[in-house]
């Protein structure tokens, strides 16, 4: 195992691509991380036989989900657009991949993956903390400026951020497809040094704008994953102190904006409770007749929306759930797949030796169900890929010599 602590240049590809994310949709269909991910595949390809052998599994799955999409192709009701789509999955499929390679020749690739995401945040929280002082956003933004909120007793704008994603929903499941990876900074460091306090700094940013995206679902991400922080953490002084440092600079914010942060939240939750969501329950029961209606198959690329609209009635068309999205464009076995996936992932923390690493994977896949009902449409989103990607470079680490 190396201990020199000089990064190379496989840990430098590795936190390029993630920070990439910061762009979000800048570029529309060439968005910064999809140019990026075609620029890298020469050297992908360099290192392709390399990659099969120790991602065998995962290569046999990618090639099939894309002969499988293609074959789809032939029922899709929306041809041009699956074809384009098609592309999409392929490119996304090369980040994927991009990252499991990379990190078999990075010296730290653990470090880099938390680095890559944590820089990636801190990049978009310049941004969105402009947005929720000043009520400009960016031009891709679907929401406008000026919202109102009414809570019974008065009518209040509404503060939110959604920088370079479009929209607040689609940035607070990047924020919580994120977060992980910065406790992940947090816990590895023994030192109150810069690494730490920056994380941590990153940590707060990042609560307060959920909170102020008015986000049910981030709200709940935030307690699985503080919760399994404080649970999985050593019984010891310095441990006590972190936690009150921390606490301390959560009461601090909650003092001054509190009251702001959870008006939003408090006016969503008024009529259904924090837990209820009487719209995504319905658009779940229409996924699943729309499933029942493809026998099983799947609407196939591009035809996820003209078929769920033929049982909507008009309004939203899209599941608002990552695992029926997959089940209802790709069809009951690649879905069956997906979950499997995601169970074995689940199974093999017990066997992983370093805490930190394993405290990363349960904030992960814990709060997975609920971070993948908070946007409306995640397969077409690249850094779900990285994500994913992430998970599986934390989980084989040790398997691979990796140093954490």
């Amino acid at each position: 195992m190396l201990r020199n602590n000089k990064y190379n240049k496989y840990d430098l590809y590795i936190v390029i691509l993630l920070v990439s994310l910061a762009f979000g949709i800048v570029g529309g269909a060439l968005q910064v991380v999809r140019l990026l991910a075609i620029l890298f595949v020469p050297i992908l390809l360099k290192h392709v036989v390399v990659c099969r052998r120790c991602f065998l599994g995962y290569v046999s799955c990618c090639g099939f989900v894309i002969l499988y999409g293609m074959f789809s192709l032939l029922w899709s009701p929306d041809r041009a657009k699956g074809l384009e789509e098609l592309v999409y999955y392929v490119v996304h499929f090369l980040l994927f991949f991009e990252i499991l390679t990379f990190s078999l020749y990075a010296k730290f690739p653990i470090r880099s993956i938390a680095l890559g995401w944590t820089f990636a945040v801190m990049i978009t929280l310049t941004v969105a903390l402009w947005e929720i002082t000043t009520d400009n956003h960016l031009p891709m933004s679907v929401q406008e400026s000026g919202q109102l909120m009414n809570t019974g007793q008065e009518t209040i704008q509404r503060q939110f951020a959604s920088v370079t994603f479009g929209n607040y929903n689609a940035y607070v499941t990047f924020l919580c497809f994120s977060l992980p990876f910065v406790l992940y900074r947090i816990g590895s460091s023994q030192r109150m040094n810069l690494q730490k306090i920056s994380s941590i700094v990153t940590l707060l940013l990042s609560s307060v704008v959920i909170l102020f995206n008015a986000s049910r679902g981030g709200l709940l991400c935030l307690i699985i994953m503080f919760s399994v922080y404080l649970f999985t953490l050593p019984k010891n002084r310095y441990s006590f102190l972190m936690c009150l440092f921390i606490i301390l600079l959560f009461g601090g914010v909650f003092c001054f904006l509190g009251d702001r942060m959870l008006v939003a939240i408090a006016v969503k939750s008024a009529d259904g409770g924090l837990f209820e969501d009487s719209s995504r329950i319905h658009l779940w029961g229409i996924a699943l007749k729309t499933l029942a209606d493809t026998i099983g198959l799947g609407t196939g690329l591009g035809g996820l929306q003209l078929w769920m609209a033929r049982f909507a009635g008009g309004g939203i068309n899209i599941p608002h759930n990552m695992f029926l999205e997959v089940f209802v464009q790709f069809g009951v076995f690649i879905g069956i797949v997906f979950a499997t996936f995601i169970i074995r992932i689940f199974f093999k923390i017990r066997s992983i030796g370093n805490i930190n690493t394993k405290r990363v994977l349960y904030m992960a896949l814990l709060s997975l169900p609920i971070v993948s009902i908070i946007n409306s449409s995640y397969l077409l989103s690249p850094f779900v890929y990285m994500y994913f990607a992430s998970i599986v470079v934390f989980v084989t680490h040790e398997r691979f010599g990796f140093d954490n």
